[in-house]
């Protein structure tokens, strides 16, 4: 079966959105801390934080 994704709400907590995919037997969650219209541009990454 190909990959598929699904939106989960973090209503009442992120954790809610983990448990939610565990319900239906998924086996990966991929958390966004913000969305993409909050995005201000590129990020500097500096060595010493890799």
């Amino acid at each position: 079966m190909p990959p598929i994704g699904a939106h989960m709400s973090i209503a009442g907590g992120y954790y809610k959105a983990v448990d939610a995919a565990a319900e239906f037997d998924m086996n990966v969650v991929q958390l966004f801390w913000k969305g993409c219209r909050e995005d201000n541009g590129p990020q500097t990454v500096l060595k010493n934080e890799i």
